[in-house]
């Protein structure tokens, strides 16, 4: 029975030290990198093929989930002219190379659109800067890193609506480039993500203690620079790059990208929301997913230390998913959700890693502070939350306890010794 007691001392003099740079009930920053987007995303569209899925709550982690019929895909390579020439059939003649595909016309005088095979998918989306931290609160404004490793320099031009849309061949911009739109019948889409863009963070969650857990709340991403191209034809006009007033439409600033949605998609209005899930009829609501679900995959925490002025550190990777959707004529402001897949609207999802950091004050001490990799973190599995009756045992300790000796370190999954 001692070894068993002083093991849970040991515990619960490991989560003082997690929790004590959780700064109370006071807000803090942090230094935030976001990765986004590892294997591609999936996609639940309700227009194309069958899909199947088989959960609907805010706590599910869809990006777990199969049944999707639809996948997007970050800094693929772009197709070129020779590879139309090898692509289309020799019944047709190629009248233009697109980002991601050829457009021709057939034997009949069709015109006909040929995607190119997706090949290398290259570094994914990330995103940098300092967030505001409350205990039930992450806030604050992201930017781009260029992160594509394509051919940049893509020219571009405005359409009458606003949109900016590029023709060019071959390359693209020079935060990401984004290949979506699979499943319609128009092609493929591309989206040029420039630098100049930026993720407005609005989450919602648990930011205290040693498992930290994002359960909602929207991302706004805007860029002045964004850039669309489709790839098919649709008649006198791309629909893929029209604005759109469903909710998480299309909009010339590539407010559709956001995490959560734009509740009017490319209309006037700028409020974010959690997407709004009803049933198959429409008339009772089922969930509202947000636009973030991610838990603490590692921690490290060292407390200010008085004695010798080395500043309290606290450096966190998480791990989880982003979500958006996009209505329909028929849903405009919900998805619809008829108990074994999606019926109505559109749902993305794809793996995210963060990684947050804060240093109150220098000196940062003697030690070496361990690494957070963004990129590693959005492909990691989602970890599973740490056992309740453990933690609820060391929790019952710090109670009776007060932390009065000199801090000491904790990282990840090293062993308590």
């Amino acid at each position: 029975m001692s070894l068993v007691v002083a093991r849970l001392r040991r515990i619960a003099s490991a989560l003082v030290a997690c929790l004590a740079f959780a700064h109370g009930d006071h807000a803090y920053s942090a230094y935030v990198e976001i990765a986004w987007g590892v294997g591609g995303d999936r996609v639940w569209n309700s227009s194309s093929n069958p899909n199947s899925l088989a959960a609907m709550s805010n706590a599910t982690y869809f990006s777990t989930l199969s049944g999707y019929n639809g996948q997007n895909f970050y800094n693929a390579d772009f197709a070129s002219s020779s590879l139309c020439a090898a692509l289309v059939p020799t019944t047709a003649t190629v009248t233009s190379t697109r980002k991601y595909g050829c457009r021709a016309l057939d034997y009949g005088g069709n015109n006909i659109f040929v995607g190119t095979p997706v090949a290398d998918t290259g570094p994914v989306a990330r995103a940098q800067g300092i967030l505001n931290i409350s205990p039930t609160s992450l806030s604050g404004t992201l930017t781009i890193l260029a992160s594509t490793d394509e051919p940049t320099g893509a020219t571009t031009t405005f359409l009458s609506s606003g949109v900016r849309v590029s023709n060019s061949v071959g390359n693209g911009t020079n935060g990401y480039n984004y290949r979506s739109a699979e499943y319609t019948p128009f092609g493929n889409q591309w989206s040029g993500v420039t630098t100049a863009g930026t993720l407005e963070i609005n989450l919602t969650g648990i930011f205290l203690g040693p498992q930290w857990e994002i359960t909602g709340g929207t991302a706004r991403f805007t860029d002045a620079g964004y850039a669309c191209q489709q790839g098919g034809l649709s008649g006198s006009f791309d629909v893929l790059c029209t604005r759109s007033s469903v909710a998480g439409g299309f909009d010339r600033n590539g407010s559709h990208l956001s995490w959560g949605w734009d509740l009017d998609g490319g209309a006037t209005g700028t409020t974010m929301s959690e997407m709004q899930v009803r049933n198959q009829a429409g008339d009772a609501v089922l969930a509202a997913l947000g636009g973030v679900r991610a838990q603490t995959a590692f921690s490290y925490s060292r407390p200010y230390d008085p004695q010798t002025g080395y500043a309290a550190v606290d450096v966190r990777g998480m791990t989880g998913e982003f979500r958006r959707g996009t209505g329909s004529s028929t849903c405009a402001t919900s998805l619809h959700w008829d108990g074994s897949s999606l019926s109505c609207g559109t749902l993305v999802v794809g793996r995210v890693g963060l990684c947050l950091s804060s240093v109150s004050a220098d000196p940062i001490g003697p030690e070496p502070i361990p690494g957070c990799d963004a990129v590693a973190l959005a492909s990691a599995p989602v970890p599973v939350p740490p056992s309740v009756a453990l933690l609820a045992s060391a929790l019952g300790i710090l109670g009776a306890t007060r932390f009065r000796n000199k801090a000491r370190t904790v990282q990840g999954s090293d062993p308590i010794k």
